[in-house]
């Protein structure tokens, strides 16, 4: 297990601005909002020219393995959440927990059936190095 995530400060500013809107929201009470919080505030924020292929920031694809069984998802923003299309949002306790991870890392999370093992196995998309690779964008 990584001893400290690493989040984007585009990724971090985004955060911040949802945690925002949820806490003076009526229904942000909720153990979810809180854990983002807790994982934003421990993190070490970074430059995304900084963020190696490895790590999940937002909007990536990953493949884990939960509890043994293998699964692919998107990480994204909670109005993009789509369950059909395994589009998770960060708010989500899967969400919350792989957010600022990287491939090979296992992480125990608490989940409402209890606890969980995350196996980051592969980040198969990530847009900051999908970014780079193009060379064109300025």
């Amino acid at each position: 297990m990584a001893d400290s995530i690493f989040i984007t400060n585009h990724d971090r500013k985004r955060l911040k601005e949802l945690l925002t809107t949820q806490i003076s929201s009526e229904e942000a009470l909720g153990p979810h909002v809180r854990k983002l919080e807790n994982e934003i505030n421990k993190a070490t924020i970074i430059h995304p020219d900084q963020a190696d292929s490895k790590l999940i920031t937002m909007n990536s694809v990953i493949l884990l393995s939960l509890d043994g069984a293998d699964m692919e998802l998107s990480l994204v923003y909670p109005n993009e959440a789509e369950v059909s299309e395994n589009k998770v949002s960060i708010l989500s306790p899967i969400g919350t927990a792989i957010l600022g991870y990287s491939e090979g890392d296992t992480i125990q999370w608490d989940v409402p059936s209890g606890t969980t093992e995350i196996l980051i196995k592969e980040i198969v998309y990530q847009p900051e190095s999908a970014w780079h690779d193009d060379g064109d964008e300025s």
